[in-house]
């Protein structure tokens, strides 16, 4: 995707170049010099810029499809929580501390007008968004600032770039732009990332409900694993449609709405097939199967009492957002999978790397 470097225009070189540069368009740069950058008055990234003068020549060319516009150099959220200590020190020699983010939206907050210490207010809309930081996936909340924040159209489950975010140490570690920041959606952008984001983000949460329905064991084809429809209940034999065979051997297989928890809110999200194993205490579908099917337990008190011991129990959970459409009506889900007992000892991983940067203070 390219890079970028700082370019300076001093005095003559100002009134030579200024009505002559603008801005989508390429040139050819000669006669200029370059030197070490100043990090404390530039947020690009980049260890030199570049200085020209009146005797420098620059000519308008052709548009080369190969620079792009917008040239990215993406941080992960891991790699923020690590060196919290070392960016919080940075900021105090550095006037800028900004970087490219991309990510996908869990939540949108509403817009509040804050009160700055001069006296004046400022519009305010948080955004929590996630990225899938190899270290089990991290979110943080992403403030945008600015008259313009109540018209941004951005929703949850939305793959988002954001350019130039200032970091913030406020309550650990928060990002903050304005509305003039350079803030779109990611999918032609980055179409990869974009894949890659929508496929996946962790959270670790705790199951409140798992919802009671007989629905949640079906019958699967044990070839492609697609629901079968029973085509003669006096023998049990069932069809798929995709494979066109008939098999009087299905495949008990589960398919649960369970509703996760932490102290942000909560979620209901469906869990496949071996996913739901281990929210099931590893009990197999089949067995579950055979509670629906006891006909001395119209009520399914069986069923309902094994449910209740599974709740409460917390999770890291993989998380897909997927987009439904029904009827015209789109709605968003979401899909749970690589399901694991929470741990404790890995869910404090950044926080005792954060605390090993304090010992020699």
């Amino acid at each position: 995707m390219g890079s970028k470097i700082q370019a300076t225009f001093f005095n003559k070189a100002v009134d030579k170049f200024e009505g002559m540069i603008k801005e989508d368009r390429v040139y050819t740069f000669r006669k200029g010099m370059v030197k070490a950058a100043n990090k404390k008055f530039t947020t690009i990234k980049n260890d030199y810029c570049l200085t020209f003068g009146p005797f420098s020549e620059i000519i308008q060319t052709e548009n080369d499809a190969k620079i792009s516009r917008n040239s990215f150099q993406f941080t992960k959220l891991s790699e923020i929580m690590k060196n919290e200590l070392a960016i919080t020190q940075t900021m105090k020699t550095q006037k800028f501390q900004c970087l490219d983010f991309i990510g996908i939206i869990t939540s949108v907050g509403e817009v509040d007008s804050i009160n700055l210490r001069n006296g004046q207010q400022k519009d305010k809309r948080d955004y929590e968004v996630a990225d899938n930081s190899a270290d089990g996936g991290l979110k943080v909340t992403v403030s945008i600032w600015g008259p313009k924040v109540s018209s941004l159209e951005f929703d949850v489950g939305q793959v988002v770039v954001i350019k130039d975010l200032k970091i913030s140490p406020y309550k650990g570690v928060c990002l903050n732009g304005s509305d003039t920041n350079f803030f779109s959606d990611a999918t032609s952008l980055r179409p990869k990332e974009t894949s890659s984001l929508k496929a996946c983000y962790y959270i670790n949460a705790r199951v409140e409900l798992i919802r009671n329905d007989p629905k949640m064991v079906y019958m699967a084809c044990p070839t492609c694993r697609k629901k079968l429809y029973e085509e003669d209940t006096s023998r049990s034999m069932y069809k798929c449609e995709k494979c066109d065979i008939t098999t009087n051997e299905p495949v008990p297989t589960y398919f649960i709405s369970v509703k996760f928890t932490d102290g942000t809110g909560s979620l209901w999200t469906k869990v496949y097939g071996n996913n739901a194993l281990e929210i099931m205490g590893n009990t197999q579908p089949d067995e579950l199967f055979k509670m629906f099917q006891n006909e001395d337990d119209e009520e399914n008190d069986d069923v309902r009492k094994f449910l209740n011991t599974l709740n409460f129990k917390e999770y890291s959970v993989m998380i897909r957002p997927i987009i439904n459409n029904y009827n015209g009506q789109e709605s968003l889900n979401y899909l749970g999978s690589n399901i694991k007992t929470y741990s404790p000892e890995k869910n404090n991983h950044f926080l005792l790397q954060r605390l090993s940067l304090y010992q020699d203070l």
